[in-house]
């Protein structure tokens, strides 16, 4: 996980500066999103994972689905580009204009701060007692 976490952060900043044409103080926005998921979503994914009953037990449910989540937003994230090229033909907008961008961007930061989001799922499911 921390290998993941750390080749999103590296290559991250890249693509969004090259390929989605975001601003510098943008993109350090959009980064921001690793901080504030440590800061927010590890310690209510703990409370959740201590509440929580299953048969799989306190950490399975959550590594599963923090590793779904994380799995269904990485396709957007790398084709954020293309999905709002589609979204914009469907509503008869140019696909390569200046709200497809703005979509595109829209798009990949909720990736960015979703796939943040669920692995912290998948970072506190060790850190829990299966008790």
């Amino acid at each position: 996980m921390h290998a993941y976490s750390t080749l999103i952060q590296a290559f991250t900043a890249e693509y969004l500066l090259e390929e989605l044409e975001f601003s510098e103080s943008l993109v350090s926005m959009v980064l921001l999103a690793g901080p504030l998921a440590g800061l927010v979503a590890f310690p209510v994914f703990g409370v959740l994972r201590d509440q929580h009953v299953s048969r799989f037990g306190k950490r399975v449910p959550f590594i599963v689905g923090g590793a779904l989540v994380l799995i269904g937003l990485l396709p957007p994230l790398a084709f954020a580009r293309k999905f709002a090229g589609a979204v914009m033909a469907v509503f008869n907008v140019d696909g390569n204009g200046w709200h497809a961008l703005r979509l595109a961007q829209v798009v990949a930061t909720i990736c960015v701060y979703g796939t943040n989001f669920a692995l912290q799922a998948l970072n506190g499911g060790p850190a829990c007692s299966d008790d």
